[in-house]
């Protein structure tokens, strides 16, 4: 069955990790060791959960990911940082929503729900216009908060990004047997999960969103960087939203949309395909193979290049090379260097 989905990432021992999410709703994960010997030296398992619909997009909590890190202020929720299970969530086309924990190389389900579920309308133009959207909404993307996995965006075809807040529980393991490495082990449970805000504004589907403190110098001071978040669509246009939370940075209050690229520099027809933060700039790729870069400081675009012959069809940054990398229709693999003001 073909691969739809695939996530890498590591657990907090060094753990290499292979989430694959295919077309016939089939979770398999493999595990490897640094030396990359053998990817298949071990394997975890197949199919281990039928979620019984395509898995397009599969992403995990990772306080590594590119501009996913911590700042200097205070946060309360220790229990994420005591937990060296790894937790990933998977998106499908029928627009539901999967969230696993990996712990002992063994999945488990924590929670399921419809994020986004089928737009009914008798309108046909509605339905010439959006296709299958009455039977199923899609979801193109999602990422976790940059700062706790408390909050969980998603964005489908139906138009819009929801945000998500998840209520979580932890339990004591007391029925453990070992009597050493995991005497402190604890069960973690998700209870619900709440869209707290949609984030509407987009007239097609959005394909891709990311989330980020951007800072404007090279200090972890609050007061010199700001949460956003982006989301791309269809509909060739950017949003940038700003996250406001509370005192304590741990609930979130509201998104707000602060600003709207919309690029006159890519030639030919096109829409936004996939983005990704990289410290204060924001890279997107289009699929006639255009790669754009906007500075999130001063909310202006600072490149545009075609670099393939096809569309881009993932899109990753790098933090420790200041690096893009992406993969396009026409089978090529591009690593492009990315001059920051850092």
């Amino acid at each position: 069955m073909s691969v739809r989905a695939v996530k890498w990432t590591k657990d907090r021992k060094g753990n290499n990790l292979i989430f694959i999410g295919c077309l016939d709703g089939s979770l398999c994960c493999y595990e490897f060791n640094e030396a990359f010997d053998e990817l298949d030296s071990i394997f975890i398992g197949e199919s281990l959960f039928d979620c019984k619909s395509p898995i397009n997009i599969i992403q995990s909590f990772d306080n590594n990911n590119s501009n996913n890190n911590k700042t200097d202020s205070n946060n309360d929720n220790n229990d994420d940082d005591d937990d060296d299970d790894v937790i990933i969530n998977c998106g499908t086309s029928g627009g539901q929503m999967f969230i696993f924990q990996f712990r002992d190389k063994k999945l488990r389900l924590l929670y399921e729900w419809t994020a986004h579920p089928p737009v009914h309308s008798e309108d046909q133009l509605f339905r010439e216009q959006f296709g299958s959207l009455h039977k199923s909404a899609d979801i193109w993307s999602s990422i976790w908060s940059c700062r706790d996995r408390h909050y969980l965006l998603s964005a489908s075809e139906d138009q819009s990004s929801k945000l998500w807040k998840l209520e979580w529980r932890y339990d004591n393991n007391n029925n453990n047997n070992n009597n050493n490495n995991n005497s402190n082990e604890k069960d973690v449970y998700i209870t619900n999960a709440t869209c707290v805000q949609e984030l509407k504004g987009h007239s097609s589907a959005v394909t891709s969103v990311d989330w980020a403190i951007i800072r404007s110098d090279n200090t972890l001071e609050e007061k010199n960087s700001q949460e956003l978040i982006a989301t791309c669509a269809d509909d060739r246009t950017i949003m940038i939203w700003k996250v406001y939370r509370d005192r304590s940075l741990v609930a979130i209050e509201k998104c707000d949309l602060i600003h709207i690229f919309k690029p006159q520099s890519v030639l030919g027809w096109f829409t936004f395909t996939y983005l990704r933060f990289l410290r204060n700039q924001l890279a997107c790729g289009t699929e006639n193979g255009y790669v754009l870069l906007f500075d999130m400081i001063r909310l202006l675009q600072t490149d545009c290049k075609c670099f393939h012959r096809g569309s881009i069809e993932g899109l990753q940054c790098d933090l420790q090379t200041n690096t893009v990398v992406v993969c396009a229709s026409d089978c090529t693999v591009g690593i492009y260097s990315i001059k920051t003001s850092e």
